[in-house]
């Protein structure tokens, strides 16, 4: 199915987002290992190597060193190896891809967003002005309706039931109340264009919201392009994806994208859009248009509107690049999976033409705005340690468990006394297989605790 600007399923973040705990520190570091890491360098995707200055290497408890913060790569030479016994299961760790989009890390204090009709209220005031309207109704592609709305509400109903045949209805209801997730859709002139807007609630906190033309040729000027997806434009390497029988990048290779707008005039565009019109404060680091800098791999996002005509051509005669897709990301995981806000917008030298966005929290107090994170090989320690301690071995169906990627992202811990509130922190998250992927385990990355294991009933 098309990737069309639509974030992760909030439902499933929402049901996950109570698996947080407050984890006691390990002390502890007992036990019979073999280990082995890499003195002093990381080798990155391309083969290179980055070289760790004295500062940034800390010795080890086995005596070996490693980069304190090491370099991101993916699928490269092992930084660090170790085996263990857990229960009588051999556990072999060899870190060959270690993903982390910055350098920096924060920590702040935040707050479930509560369910607020009159938030929804003034939201659609701010969008839409006198020209909003509910839309009770149905809507279908025949009627005139955003396609991309559809699929959002589509998106919200698989996620419940996991029914494939939803993405086959040609009608969804446009207001539904009773819904495990109620929803309700606007529509009214939002620069110059007719649109819609989705905003979905789930339980007693969290809400997603959507906004999207109802042609989208209207947002470039250009009628025959019906339909909007979005492609990847790989700025270092070869661009293979595929519109059904056209390699995008090579059919568009002579219609370069029309917008001219620089990254960070693009991205400072999503975050003015965020303060003033959903009155969201936004960390600027969670927001990115280059993905996969750090690995060698960069990659942007962009606005392909094309007629649906032309679907099947190798051509694509009569498509346009213009846009690109800003990522806001408070997890820091990619939008492969996230427990906080998260979301995609399009956007033009005009701004800000389309999004989906899942608002979770907000933000009280920036506890930290860098924190000291605790050296690589420590939280090694403190992942054997927890393992022993917390992991579940009723999900091993293998004769052997494997560690082979990790990566730095945040995680919101709950708060024991305080309900409705947490802490957002970076963690190291650790894929764990056994016969297949069978879970994630986190490390708080400041102090080295266990904070949770999500085990394979969510893996993405």
């Amino acid at each position: 199915m098309k990737k069309k600007l639509i974030a992760a399923a909030l439902c499933l973040a929402l049901c996950l987002t109570a698996c947080g705990k407050e984890a006691e520190t390990v002390t502890d570091y007992g036990g019979e290992d073999t280990r082995k890491t890499t003195a002093g360098s990381t080798s990155g995707e391309n083969g290179s190597e980055e070289n760790a200055t004295s500062s940034d290497s800390t010795e080890g408890s086995s005596g070996s060193k490693v980069a304190a913060l090491p370099a991101p790569q993916v699928d490269g030479e092992p930084i660090y190896e170790e085996s263990f016994d857990l229960n009588g299961k051999p556990v072999e760790i060899s870190i060959k891809t270690l993903e982390r989009d910055a350098d920096h890390f924060h920590s702040c204090q935040m707050k479930e967003v509560k369910t607020d009709s009159e938030y929804e209220k003034n939201l659609v005031q701010r969008v839409f002005g006198d020209t909003a309207k509910e839309v009770k109704r149905d809507l279908s592609l025949e009627e005139g309706d955003s396609e991309l709305i559809m699929d959002t509400i589509k998106s919200g109903m698989f996620s419940i039931s996991g029914d494939t045949s939803i993405w086959n209805k040609t009608t969804v209801p446009g207001w539904d109340d009773e819904a495990a997730y109620p929803y309700h859709t606007y529509e009214g002139i939002y620069r110059d264009i007719d649109c819609q807007l989705l905003i979905t609630v789930a339980g007693d906190y969290g809400r997603r919201i959507s906004l999207y033309p109802k042609h989208p040729g209207d947002v470039i000027g250009v009628p025959e392009c019906d339909t909007l997806y979005v492609t990847q434009n790989y700025l270092s390497g070869e661009n293979y994806e595929m519109l059904d029988r056209a390699v995008i990048m090579k059919a568009m290779s002579d219609r370069p994208n029309r917008t001219k707008a620089g990254e960070e005039t693009m991205i400072s565009a999503v975050e003015d859009f965020m303060k003033e019109i959903l009155q969201v404060e936004v960390n600027r680091d969670d927001l990115k248009l280059t993905m996969g800098e750090q690995v060698g791999n960069p990659c942007k996002r962009e606005l392909l509107f094309y007629p649906k005509e032309e679907e099947s051509s190798k051509t694509l005669d009569g498509a346009v690049l213009e846009g690109y897709e800003v990522m806001y990301d408070m997890s820091h995981t990619g939008l492969e999976f996230s427990l906080t806000n998260a979301g995609a917008f399009g956007v033009t030298d005009k701004g800000v033409v389309g999004f989906t966005v899942d608002i979770l929290y907000e933000v009280e107090q920036v506890l930290s705005e860098d924190v000291q994170l605790l050296a690589f090989d420590k939280i090694m320690d403190s992942f054997r340690q927890g393992m022993k301690e917390n992991f579940d071995m009723q999900y091993v169906n293998g004769s052997k468990i494997t560690v082979e990627s990790t990566k730095l992202v945040y995680y919101p811990s709950d708060s024991l006394d305080k309900p409705g509130e947490c802490t957002l922190v970076p963690v190291w998250r650790f894929v764990i297989s056994s016969n297949g992927a069978i879970g994630q385990a986190y490390i708080n990355a400041i102090d080295g605790s266990w904070v949770t294991a999500l085990y394979n009933h969510w893996e993405p």
